[in-house]
């Protein structure tokens, strides 16, 4: 769904760092076990996980060598296979750790860097390649809110792309445009009183996160 390419767009690739809980919803649409906030920088110290969920981000790729890495030497190894994936994407080498430091989950801020670099290569460019459709399609929806795609976002490098989409608003007209109210119910408040302040903002990309999530798991209508 294009709204779901805008919705993950809306920040920079660079500069700015995500909100914590949008890295930690992105992550427990991943694993198995659910993190919390306090403990999202541990989320691969087991040798697997990070494996799998480069496996789902990039189908090609088969990275488990040790289904079972119960001590410290097929663990190291799966996770340096992850992390030679991750090199091919050209990350920022200031936001990647080695393999030790991914399996003591040890610093928290470098790991806490890394998941959003992982977030930046697999979701972001992806997404900002798909900007050429994806705005025109949305314009078609926020028209009749009143709403309007700014320039700044229609033109490569999409600069005003933050600025038009992260308080919510376009997403959540968008969703209601597209989907029956009954799923829509909890944006009401984004569509007809504008949010005014961050917190309002980020209830508002909250709700619109899980209706794309509830969205992409259920079954098709």
């Amino acid at each position: 769904m294009a709204a779901a390419s805008l919705a993950a767009a809306a920040y920079p690739e660079r500069g700015r760092r995500r909100p914590a809980w949008a890295l930690l919803h992105w992550v427990n649409t991943l694993v198995r076990r659910q993190r919390q906030a306090h403990d999202l920088h541990l989320v691969f110290t087991d040798g697997l996980t990070l494996c799998t969920v480069l496996e789902r981000l990039h189908p090609a790729a088969e990275l488990v060598r040790f289904r079972r890495a119960a001590t410290r030497g097929p663990a190291l190894s799966n996770i340096e296979q992850a992390l030679a994936l991750v090199w091919r994407f050209s990350p920022q080498a200031s936001a990647m750790p080695s393999a030790d430091q991914v399996l003591d989950g040890s610093p928290r801020d470098l790991l806490l860097r890394f998941i959003s670099e992982l977030y930046t290569l697999f979701v972001v460019r992806p997404a900002r390649a798909r900007m050429r459709v994806a705005l025109p399609w949305l314009q078609q929806f926020l028209t009749p809110y009143g709403l309007e795609v700014s320039q700044a976002t229609y033109a490569p490098p999409h600069k005003g792309l933050g600025a038009d989409f992260r308080s919510g608003t376009a997403l959540a007209c968008a969703l209601h445009a597209l989907l029956p109210p009954a799923r829509t119910a909890g944006l009401d408040g984004a569509i007809y009183g504008c949010p005014s302040n961050e917190s309002e903002r980020a209830k508002t990309i909250r709700a619109v996160f899980a209706i794309l999530e509830a969205e992409r798991l259920a079954p098709c209508r």
